[in-house]
């Protein structure tokens, strides 16, 4: 509701957010994503099938919202710094924000949600809200 209809959202938890959302959606772990899964790296350190990322690609597709895997979870931001960032369930998204590209493009903030969680993400400088 508090987006474009043409809005464009990167996350690695894209189910949800790309069915109730109904904009596009970019999977940054790729399993959804046949460029990430075809062309991505592979950090040999994260979880199981959480390893996948293509941090280029993703710049590439100027989405207007990274949204974080701890959307929707926590009452209090997780991850409001790069490094507070398990890189182990997060690759992808560490590899995005600690990109220079990142502080250049975007901004961190969150949004409240109805349930009294929040949804942490970065916010591309130029997307209208």
């Amino acid at each position: 509701d508090h987006t474009l209809p043409n809005a464009v959202i990167a996350t690695c938890v894209p189910g949800a957010i790309g069915f109730f959302s109904q904009r596009t959606t970019i999977d940054m772990l790729g399993l959804t994503d046949r460029t990430v899964a075809a062309a991505g790296q592979v950090y040999p350190q994260a979880a199981h099938a959480h390893g996948r990322y293509h941090t280029d690609y993703l710049f590439s597709r100027r989405p207007d919202y990274v949204i974080y895997h701890s959307s929707g979870r926590f009452q209090s931001p997780r991850y409001p710094t790069p490094d507070s960032i398990n890189r182990r369930w997060g690759n992808a998204l560490y590899d995005f924000v600690t990109d220079p590209r990142c502080a250049e493009l975007y901004e961190y903030t969150t949004a409240p949600l109805a349930d009294g969680t929040l949804i942490e993400m970065q916010r591309r400088r130029d997307s209208t809200p």
